[in-house]
């Protein structure tokens, strides 16, 4: 559920945990709801999805994130700029 934008690099951004594939990929062990065998993850107590993003390098990303519950869906976009570190 990362797309990078035009100055960064989706090779560049990782997601803790990974995130579930919002296409349907068919293949088994895809982390997709459209796999074989796949399972939804449990639901926390809070009921509050925490994902840590990571860049790798600067640039500007965009960030896609889509909430569906198979009958209702809603999607955001975030801008992040990530600046190289001051020396």
């Amino acid at each position: 559920m990362g797309d990078a934008g035009d100055s960064g690099s989706a090779a560049a951004v990782t997601f803790d945990p990974p995130q579930i594939k919002v296409w349907e990929d068919t293949r088994a062990g895809a982390n997709s709801p459209w796999a074989p065998l796949w399972v939804a993850p449990e639901l926390p107590e809070d009921g509050r999805w925490t994902v840590k993003v990571t860049f790798d390098r600067p640039g500007t990303y965009l960030l896609r994130g889509r909430a569906d519950d198979g009958g209702l869906l809603t999607d955001v976009e975030v801008t992040i700029v990530v600046r190289a570190a001051a020396s």
